[in-house]
């Protein structure tokens, strides 16, 4: 359902519940009716700042963890974004970064691969870059 359906009917639930804690005059009803609203605004508060569904959420969370060398988590991150919808020649892109970064030369190799498959242009780029990336290593 679209997301403003769902605001629609959170409002509804939220004006329906408002009304019954004015309307209840007994306060054990109250106390239950309180309760229900906290959960609905808690509820609509949450995805404020906890979302792992879309793609940018799951990204960003791969690209911090890779800012700061956990480079186990940002594939794990990266491999989600994947799951949910984001871009795939990004997500390849820095799965194949974060592979070298951790060492780990078989998945790199697979995508580079997966990489070529949808982008010849972009797998050559990130070749480069991690080629360069090793000359610049010192000895």
């Amino acid at each position: 359902m679209p997301i403003s359906n769902f605001a629609h009917f959170a409002g509804l639930g939220f004006g329906a519940g408002a009304d019954a804690w004015v309307s209840f005059e007994r306060w054990r009803w109250r106390k239950l009716v309180a309760a229900g609203l906290a959960a609905l605004v808690v509820a609509a508060a949450l995805p404020l700042v906890w979302a792992p569904w879309p793609p940018v959420w799951t990204a960003t969370r791969g690209v911090k963890a890779h800012e700061k060398g956990d480079f186990q988590t940002a594939i794990k991150w990266y491999e989600r974004s994947l799951r949910v919808g984001a871009d795939k020649i990004w997500c390849w892109s820095n799965l194949a970064i974060a592979y070298y970064s951790a060492g780990d030369k078989a998945r790199l190799d697979g995508a580079l691969r997966k990489l070529r498959e949808l982008d010849e242009g972009r797998a050559r780029e990130v070749e480069l870059m991690l080629f360069e990336s090793r000359q610049a290593k010192p000895k």
